[in-house]
C-alpha cells in the first residue's frame, strides 16, 4: 500500500490563530497536524495526503530575524520530511508574502517541492526566483478556491509529475524560459498576430507584461509661503470612536475632518484605525506621529507656508486596490481644487 503523501504548511501569526499585528514578532513554533486554513486544505486533499505539521511564525520575526527564524524551520523540515511544503496563501499581505516566499525558497534548497499563493502585486512574488505561485485575489474570503488551486499544482509537484506551462497550470510565470519548437519564425508569428488583431480574433501575446500607470511627478514648489497646504494621511486617523465607520483594512472611502483651531491631536480625541503595528503608538502615545499637525502649525505661524487648510483627509493605506485608489484620489483632488488648495503633504505609515 502506498503511504500517504506528507505536507507541511506555513502560516503567519494571524492565520495560525495566535493573534494580529501585536504578535508579528512571534517566534517560530511547530504544531502537529493542520491548523486553521490547513483543515480546509486537508479536506481538499482527502485521505491520500496528510498535513502532518504546521509551521507558524510572526511576519516580522520570520523575515527580519532570519538568523533566528530559519534554523527551527530547517529542523522541522528535516524532522517531518514532507513531500510538499504549502505556504499561505498570503493574498495581498506584503510581509506575509515575503515570509511565504522565504519558506518556499528554503524548502527548495533542501530538495522539497513547495507552492504558495499570492496576489500578483504582492512583493513576495518577486522576492525569490523560480517559485510556484498561484495567483489569488486580495481577500481571505477566497481562501478555499486558492487552496484548491495550490493543492492541484502541489500534488503534481509532490508526485513528481510533469508540470505544464504557467498558462496551462494557472501559476504565475517563474521567469524560466525553456527551448521548444514553435514551427514558425518570430517574424511570421508577429504577422499572424497583427492579422489576427485586424480580423478581431483573440490574440495572446507570447510575453506576459503587467501594465502599470506612468505617473509624472508634479513640478517642485519653490516657495511654500505663497501656497495653501493640506494634510493627507494614510494612517487612518479618525475621531476617537470612528464615527464614520472607516474600514480598518481595505479602504473603500476617504473622510475629511476639521482641524480649525486645533494645534495638536490628542489620544483622548483621535485614534488610528489602521491595522498596522504603528497604530498602537498613534493610539496610546501621540497621533501627531501620523499627522504632523504641530509642525505645520509652527510653519504656518512663522510664515513658511501660506496657509494650512482647515481640514485633513484620512484613508487607510493597507491593501487598497488600484481602482479604489484612483477613485479616492480623484475625490480628494476634486475637493482640494474646489477649496483652492495648491499643495499637499501626504503622510504615510
Amino acid at each position: 500500500m502506498t503511504r500517504p503523501l506528507k505536507i507541511v504548511q506555513y502560516l503567519n501569526q494571524f492565520f495560525g490563530g495566535i493573534g494580529g499585528e501585536e504578535y508579528n514578532d512571534q517566534p517560530v513554533q511547530v504544531i502537529e497536524g493542520p491548523v486553521g486554513p490547513g483543515r480546509a486544505l486537508a479536506n481538499i486533499l482527502g485521505d491520500t495526503v496528510a498535513v502532518t505539521a504546521t509551521i507558524i511564525a510572526g511576519d516580522n520575526f520570520l523575515v527580519e530575524e532570519q538568523d533566528r527564524s530559519l534554523p527551527p524551520v530547517r529542523q522541522a523540515l528535516r524532522k517531518y520530511q514532507p513531500d510538499l511544503v504549502v505556504a499561505g496563501p498570503a493574498f495581498d499581505a506584503g510581509r506575509y508574502g515575503l515570509g511565504c516566499a522565504l519558506i518556499c525558497q528554503l524548502a527548495n534548497e533542501t530538495g522539497i517541492n513547495a507552492v504558495t499563493g499570492m496576489e500578483p502585486d504582492n512583493p513576495g512574488v518577486m522576492s525569490q526566483k523560480g517559485l510556484y505561485v498561484i495567483p489569488t485575489g486580495s481577500s481571505p474570503a477566497e481562501m478555499v478556491p486558492a487552496l484548491r488551486k495550490m493543492a492541484a499544482l502541489g500534488l503534481k509537484l509532490a508526485r513528481k509529475e510533469e508540470v505544464g506551462s504557467a498558462e496551462e497550470e494557472e501559476y504565475l510565470p517563474r521567469g524560466i524560459r525553456k527551448p521548444f519548437n514553435r514551427h514558425k519564425q518570430g517574424a511570421e508569428r508577429a504577422v499572424d498576430m497583427v492579422l489576427g488583431r485586424i480580423k478581431g480574433e483573440p490574440v495572446a501575446s507570447e510575453i506576459s507584461i503587467r501594465q502599470y500607470d506612468q505617473v509624472d511627478p508634479p513640478p517642485p514648489i519653490d516657495d511654500l509661503s505663497r501656497y495653501s497646504v493640506a494634510l493627507i494621511t494614510t494612517a487612518g486617523i479618525v475621531p476617537r470612536g470612528n464615527p464614520n465607520r472607516q474600514s480598518t483594512e481595505i479602504p473603500r472611502n476617504y473622510f475629511a475632518y476639521s482641524i480649525a483651531g486645533v494645534d495638536s491631536l490628542t489620544v483622548q480625541n483621535w485614534e488610528s484605525v489602521h491595522t498596522g503595528f504603528k497604530g498602537h503608538v498613534y493610539n496610546t502615545l501621540n497621533p501627531n506621529y501620523a499627522l504632523p499637525l504641530p509642525a505645520l502649525r509652527e510653519l504656518d505661524r512663522i510664515g513658511e507656508i501660506g496657509q494650512l487648510h482647515d481640514r485633513f483627509y484620512s484613508v487607510v493605506g493597507g491593501g487598497c486596490p488600484v481602482s479604489d485608489a484612483r477613485r479616492i484620489g480623484r475625490g480628494i483632488a476634486t475637493e482640494l481644487t474646489d477649496a483652492d488648495v495648491e499643495a499637499v503633504i501626504l503622510e504615510s505609515t
